[in-house]
């Protein structure tokens, strides 16, 4: 997540959405005193790499710092640190830490919930079979609708689609007077939006991913199968 005192916006990140590439471009625009939480080594260190910027995420400077020497030097075994401030961190406890928000652009990211399903499946060989042997608790945990609401429980963000993800972020740095920033391919992964899911997913399966994630269907425009 990023919020920024200096361009007064807030990044709150779903899952599966390309969040890490969004986050690293965005952090190259933060001020000493605006927020970013850390990322795992190998995501930092390219964020590093861009200038992005990575802080006041806890309430130990010093310890903040640390974390930045040990993932240039390559630590091994190095872990994301414990944050204040996390990165899937959803509004309403933004709120709670930061206080009021008034004034803030939200924004997250939204997917085609059957690719975001498909990312998160891990594969492309039987992925209904997969699905079938997921938690029960698989598909809720995919929601990212929640995350933008604040403590009043209003839906609040402004999304960028995934699909248009370079066009979005160029359109929401315009509405802000900065010049478009080149989204780093941080995580590639398996292409799945180019998956037809009725040729992967039985129809129950279908619609079960249909009521899961209507919500996400309806906020992000996305035309259910």
């Amino acid at each position: 997540m990023i919020l920024s005192r200096r361009h007064r916006f807030i990044l709150v990140r779903g899952r599966k959405v390309a969040g890490t590439s969004v986050e690293t471009a965005l952090s190259t625009l933060c001020g000493p005193e605006d927020i970013a939480s850390p990322m795992v080594p190998a995501d930092e260190l390219r964020r590093q790499a861009m200038g992005g910027f990575c802080g006041n995420y806890s309430d130990d400077p010093a310890f903040e710092q640390a974390y930045l020497q040990l993932v240039r030097q390559g630590r091994a075994g190095l872990r994301r640190p414990a944050a204040r401030y996390k990165a899937h961190m959803p509004l309403a406890a933004i709120e709670a830490e930061f206080g009021p928000i008034d004034g803030f652009r939200v924004i997250g990211i939204e997917r085609d919930p059957y690719a975001r399903v498909i990312s998160a499946l891990g594969g492309v060989e039987d992925l209904a079979g997969r699905l079938d042997s997921a938690a029960e608790d698989f598909l809720p945990q995919l929601r990212s609708i929640w995350r933008y609401r604040n403590r009043a429980g209003e839906l609040v963000a402004t999304a960028l689609r995934y699909e248009r993800l370079q066009a979005d972020l160029d359109a929401f740095l315009g509405a802000l007077g900065i010049a478009p920033i080149a989204l780093p391919h941080a995580k590639p992964g398996i292409l799945s939006n180019r998956i037809d899911p009725t040729q992967v997913f039985r129809r129950d399966q279908i619609d079960k991913i249909n009521a899961v994630m209507a919500e996400e269907f309806a906020f992000g425009s996305y035309q259910r199968r």
